[in-house]
């Protein structure tokens, strides 16, 4: 199952370059809370990054690390 993942992922990343700030945009974007919290400045951004990083590497189809 994983290696099949891992064919469609490397296929689509191929054919279109995806960055981690796209998707965390993406993300953010589609949060209400989060995207108000960002605009307001009080958005705690390595606890975001712990609670969303196997989304955001799901989405990318790439390894998201924090930091």
């Amino acid at each position: 199952m994983i290696v099949a993942f891992d064919k469609i992922c490397n296929k689509y990343y191929n054919n279109c370059m995806i960055n981690i700030s796209d998707i965390v945009f993406e993300i953010i974007n589609s949060d209400e809370i989060s995207l108000e919290a960002v605009r307001m400045g009080v958005l705690n951004l390595s606890a975001w990054a712990k609670k969303n990083q196997a989304l955001v590497s799901e989405k990318s189809c790439k390894q998201a690390s924090i930091g």
